[in-house]
């Protein structure tokens, strides 16, 4: 776990894909991040998702997701 945290979660991935949305929750994890995830209102398109990482970790944790694809 990083240090320094603020306690303020920022949204660093969306999307509607469930088993994408768990892959980049488990990269970020692994990379000793602190992640929280969120079910959003389902729309008549189906569910969305996001990840929410600490304030302090949000712009690193946004670098790695692109950095990975997601």
């Amino acid at each position: 776990m990083r240090t320094g945290a603020k306690g303020v979660w920022l949204v660093v991935y969306m999307t509607q894909n469930l088993q994408a949305l768990e892959a980049a929750e488990q990269m970020l994890e692994d990379e000793g991040f602190l992640v929280r995830r969120r079910a959003l209102q389902r729309a008549v398109s189906g569910g969305a998702y996001e990840l929410r990482v600490l304030e302090s970790e949000a712009q690193e944790a946004r670098q790695l997701i692109m950095e990975r694809g997601f």
